[in-house]
């Protein structure tokens, strides 16, 4: 990313115009990651109504222990959280893991049947270790899986689109190898036809961000980043322009 920014510096152009040009003329972002704790939702049911009076259109959800060994409570949670967020906002869960495939099923069978309407589950099996059983739940299940954070080359990405591991592909710029394989994962998602959201959690800083921002707006089969929660994300956007971020023409 580093050696990008400094070409753009030199040759006075943004990134997004030395990598072909702009699909789009914003990106929405995705708050990442609000933390649940499942015995009460109350401090999530606030930072809920915080981020949707933002502007924010998607919240991602951590934590939540035991996420659907007790039915009963999570279901009810899940609603609770449907509820506080409306039905314009995309919800995100990053919760569990569950112990293995069978109780991934289960888990994934509770969200359908009860029909708490989510975006995606993300990394409920390691698409590292159990890229099988990652393949068979993405298989076995309504529900959009997303995976891939902790993959570093676009290698092991092509094996997870080849075995249909994921409905939701997640690279992160700063831990993949940058932009360059970054590009190269973006055009095996377009090839099978999968969305690739980038990640963007330990890395939510200024430049990494306007980085990533640049990059999908390159993109043709992506429409969304995450912003770290914790991070200040009117450092480097409009006021008005809270929860999408706008392809501007800055390097």
């Amino acid at each position: 990313m580093a050696v990008h920014d400094a070409v753009g510096k030199a040759l006075g152009q943004p990134l997004h115009i030395l990598l072909g040009g702009c699909f789009r003329e914003k990106v929405n972002v995705y708050v990442s990651s609000v933390w649940v704790d499942p015995d009460g939702a109350g401090r999530a049911l606030t930072d809920i109504q915080r981020y949707v009076d933002e502007g924010y259109k998607g919240i991602k959800f951590y934590g939540w222990p035991g996420f659907g060994r007790q039915r009963t409570r999570d279901i009810r949670l899940l609603q609770e959280i449907r509820k506080a967020a409306g039905d314009d906002v995309e919800l995100m869960l990053d919760l569990g893991p569950p112990t293995g495939l069978s109780e991934a099923l289960r888990i994934a069978k509770m969200i359908e049947d009860f029909g708490v309407e989510i975006a995606w589950w993300e990394e409920p099996l390691s698409s590292s270790d159990d890229l099988e059983s990652l393949a068979e739940l993405n298989q076995g299940t309504d529900l959009t899986i997303a995976a891939s954070e902790s993959e570093i080359t676009s290698f092991a990405i092509r094996e997870m689109l080849r075995r249909k591991a994921v409905g939701v592909v997640q690279p992160d710029l700063s831990w993949v190898g940058g932009i360059t394989e970054g590009k190269r994962i973006a055009e095996l998602c377009r090839f099978w036809n999968v969305p690739m959201v980038l990640h963007n959690w330990v890395s939510s800083l200024p430049d990494t961000s306007v980085a990533m921002r640049h990059s999908i707006e390159t993109c043709r089969g992506s429409r969304l980043m995450s912003i770290d929660h914790k991070f200040p994300v009117s450092a480097f956007l409009p006021p008005k322009e809270i929860g999408g971020i706008l392809a501007t023409g800055d390097p």
